[in-house]
């Protein structure tokens, strides 16, 4: 992931969006949005200062800015947005809310998310993961993600990639067969070790 977003140097080879280099280049960026983990926050601002602070990165008026929080508000919740808790303070859930939150306010059509369901309660999992469906299937958007738990992986991937030390060692489209030798694969690697 920090080498799609340009965040770590390829040691060979090259990454490209929409055909550019994301070395040589900046033009992907408007068009990309990421949220890996809180160094990605502002720790000393609210939500609402955060959430109002990356939309003018991504040159939204305000206008644009609170209908977008006003259809996270759902996944986001009322009394966080009104939340004069500073970012660090808040629980470890509420800073995954709000930096998804803001991942998402600017409407990408690139995606990329480190462990989105991480920290999140069931409830919070279940509207993330709805309203990554929705998104993906109104935008068409690509949501690149990573995750450790094949329930969230086949509740919203249309295609799995299995990595190991930084190689892809399995390449599939999702589907219940895939599944089924995805889990044969880890129950075999855990047996392994």
């Amino acid at each position: 992931m920090g080498l799609v977003l340009d965040l770590v140097a390829p040691t060979e080879g090259q990454v490209l969006l929409d055909g550019q280099d994301v070395r040589h280049t900046t033009a992907w960026k408007r068009h990309t949005a990421a949220y890996l983990d809180e160094s990605f926050l502002i720790p000393f601002l609210t939500p609402r200062e955060y959430l109002t602070f990356v939309g003018q990165v991504y040159g939204l008026d305000e206008a644009t800015c609170r209908e977008r929080l006003e259809a996270l508000a759902p996944f986001l919740e009322p009394a966080l947005l009104a939340e004069r808790k500073y970012l660090r303070d808040l629980s470890a859930g509420n800073r995954q809310r709000v930096g998804l939150a803001a991942a998402l306010l600017v409407q990408p059509r690139l995606l990329v998310l480190d462990e989105p369901f991480e920290h999140l309660d069931p409830a919070a999992r279940r509207q993330l993961r709805q309203f990554l469906l929705d998104y993906r299937e109104r935008s068409g958007a690509t949501i690149l993600f990573t995750s450790h738990n094949l329930e969230e992986v086949f509740g919203l991937a249309r295609r799995v990639l299995v990595m190991e030390e930084g190689r892809i060692v399995r390449d599939v489209f999702a589907a219940d067969k895939t599944r089924a030798e995805l889990e044969a694969y880890f129950a075999m690697e855990a047996k392994n070790t």
